[in-house]
């Protein structure tokens, strides 16, 4: 499905080229991430703050509704504190995102769609520090998005996401019978050019 999904973005953004609808735009924001991990009953998880920041199409497809395909890199991660330890893990991400959106006259649009990340960074670390040699976190995971954004008539917006975990995060046989789930809440501004602010 990963595949699949990489393939329906990157086959969309080269399309849309072709459309004379199509606007793009940039993005950048705050990330509020955690992992639900169920291997070590007892462990407490708390979240992280990370950034993202990347690239969007925009492209009408009927009155109301539109599609926005997106490359965006990500940092994620959590805090993990375990029978008097504690562990900080940094995930970054290369994040391709296909969402449908539903714009209303007055500059809202609720969204909802994939998302599937490629891994390029794993760090975990003390917090004093210390780094720790991990590798067990799978090289691409899968998300679904829902969200809620505004834009003005100048093409400035500003966007509020969530991002569920649907695959294990886990890369295949590092933990047997363990699952690992991200959950990300983001906040962001973003501008788009060429803008078609509202449905017509």
């Amino acid at each position: 499905m990963n595949k699949t999904m990489a393939f329906a973005v990157f086959g969309l953004l080269a399309s849309s080229v072709c459309f004379s609808q199509v606007q793009f735009g940039i993005k950048a924001g705050v990330n509020r991430s955690s992992l639900k991990d169920d291997l070590a009953t007892g462990a407490q998880t708390t979240a992280t703050t990370g950034y993202h920041f990347g690239a969007f199409a925009h492209l009408f497809i009927r009155k109301n509704w539109a599609l926005q395909p997106e490359i965006v890199l990500s940092k994620e991660g959590s805090r993990v504190a375990y029978q008097g330890s504690e562990a900080i893990t940094e995930l970054k991400y290369a994040n391709q995102v296909l969402l449908i959106q539903y714009i209303m006259v007055n500059g809202f649009r609720v969204e909802t769609g994939a998302q599937n990340g490629f891994l390029f960074t794993q760090r975990s670390k003390t917090p004093e520090g210390l780094a720790l040699t991990k590798d067990d976190v799978a090289k691409s995971n899968l998300s679904w998005v829902v969200g809620l954004g505004f834009m003005s008539r100048f093409g400035l917006g500003v966007d509020v996401r969530y991002n569920y975990g649907l695959s294990n995060d886990y890369r295949k046989g590092a933990h047997v019978n363990a699952r690992l789930k991200s959950r990300v809440g983001q906040v962001g501004l973003f501008y788009q050019f060429r803008r078609k602010v509202y449905a017509s």
